[in-house]
């Protein structure tokens, strides 16, 4: 595992959970409005080793040792299987964040029972893809990643950040749509303070309006769409 970053202690990255969450080192994909550049390429500055990860679990009561992994892209970590093994083995409770583009490491390991919860990330319809994540992209990947969630019996979230510069209300109903029958879609706010793209730099964040129309819209489909 390559790892960039770590938080000790986190209130809002797990739902209901206090949690520790590492940063996996390396995705590939470039989205304009990314505000986690530095972990983009697969080899970063700060390394964090797996064994001090587990320290810090191994520190917080057995009933508290909750992990999230984000990234980055985690999927893309060929030592990604054995560390949630190690995890599980701890027994700690553990929610995957993904951008959905490896299904078959997805498969795997919800097979191998190695999750509690995922977070899927959708960028925006998958028809204009590139324009969210910058790359080009095998959309029947994604389908068949958003289905995989939808029937792992795994708790899930699928979650889309709204920007105004990319996004339409009709973009977020689009999403909504493709993502029909899913449990729970939240729609997060773009953030201007640092991301990939310049242009974006300072650019306007969505508004609560503008948030609570593209979560209505969305609602159609997925009746638990919550702004964030």
């Amino acid at each position: 595992m390559n790892i960039g970053g770590l938080i000790r202690n986190s209130l809002i990255d797990f739902p209901g959970r206090p949690t520790v969450v590492v940063f996996t080192q390396g995705c590939n994909w470039r989205c304009p409005y990314c505000h986690n550049a530095a972990l983009i390429p697969l080899h970063g500055v700060n390394q964090i080793a797996p064994d001090a990860v587990f320290a810090v679990l191994d520190q917080r009561p057995a009933t508290a040792r909750s992990l999230v992994v984000t990234g980055g892209e985690p999927t893309l970590q060929p030592g990604l299987i054995s560390f949630l093994q190690e995890a599980k083995r701890r027994c700690v409770t553990v929610k995957l964040d993904s951008n959905g583009s490896r299904p078959m490491t997805l498969r795997e390991i919800i097979q191998a029972e190695l999750v509690d919860y995922i977070a899927l990330d959708v960028k925006g319809p998958l028809a204009r893809y590139p324009k969210y994540c910058g790359k080009r992209v095998t959309l029947a990947a994604l389908r068949e990643s958003i289905h995989l969630v939808m029937l792992s019996g795994v708790d899930y979230e699928f979650r889309t950040t709204v920007v105004p510069a990319l996004h339409s209300v009709d973009d977020i109903a689009a999403v909504g749509h493709e993502l029909a029958g899913g449990r729970h879609l939240y729609l997060q706010p773009f953030r201007s303070e640092q991301t990939l793209r310049p242009k974006l730099l300072g650019s306007d964040e969505p508004s609560r309006a503008f948030l609570e129309s593209c979560a209505e819209r969305a609602r159609r489909w997925i009746p638990t769409t919550i702004r964030i």
